[in-house]
């Protein structure tokens, strides 16, 4: 229903203001779809993309110029976060600054495993199995798959779950007309999670670790650099 509303497709019938406004804020934000464009989904920019496109700018001058003159990469921890760096705002802005900027971007696992730096660390053998939940910021660019080869190369098994959205996205979940909903999705994880011979759940997401904190056993689950730390001699 909301990639009909979204796409033009939907029934004129219920395409009124109010019925739409309940369906869009149904849409949890996970990630847009890398094909929403060629779906139809195009529009004037609204004020919060304008506000965006203004921070965007803002960071993009910054950035950029540490990039050019200093040569610096940038390295994030939070995934979404790095997916704005690196995608987000090529679609807000262009030149060469945005270019700049999201090509000298990277997750910390990703920085790790692209420039072969964690089997240069030294570290103890872990003995330990990992449950990870991935992103969906990250599945969508895809730049998921690193942190999977990270905790590996240092030692870890891990057992990567197949999931998607964990169901938080940011305040999402913390709203009261979508606490329900989100517990629902959630739940399609915890699944998983049970089902998972792992000793650990680790989750590069602040949003997702929130949410597997209420999973009973799974109290406060690290990210994955922090189990990278633990096991540095």
């Amino acid at each position: 229903m909301l990639r009909s509303a979204m796409n033009g497709t939907l029934d004129a019938d219920a395409t009124d203001t109010e019925f739409l406004t309940e369906v869009m804020d149904l849409c949890i934000g996970c990630k847009p779809c890398p094909n929403a464009e060629r779906d139809g989904v195009d529009g004037p920019p609204s004020p919060l993309e304008r506000i965006s496109r203004h921070l965007a700018r803002a960071s993009t001058d910054e950035c950029g110029s540490a990039c050019t003159v200093y040569g610096w990469d940038i390295v994030l921890i939070e995934p979404s976060d790095a997916v704005m760096f690196q995608s987000d705002y090529l679609d807000l802005l262009a030149g060469r600054d945005v270019e700049r900027v999201a090509a000298n971007t990277y997750g910390v696992m990703e920085y790790l495993e692209q420039f072969e730096l964690a089997s240069e660390l030294p570290v103890d053998d872990p003995e330990e199995r990992l449950t990870y939940h991935g992103h969906c910021h990250q599945k969508a660019t895809p730049k998921d798959a690193y942190a999977r080869q990270v905790l590996e190369t240092v030692g870890y098994e891990v057992d990567e779950l197949d999931s998607g959205c964990c169901g938080m996205v940011g305040l999402f979940g913390h709203e009261t007309e979508h606490y329900s909903l989100s517990r629902k999705i959630g739940a399609i994880l915890f699944d998983q999670v049970e089902h998972s011979d792992g000793d650990t759940v680790v989750a590069p997401g602040a949003s997702c670790r929130t949410q597997l904190s209420a999973y009973d056993g799974c109290e406060d689950p690290p990210h994955p650099i922090e189990k990278i730390a633990s096991v540095l001699s």
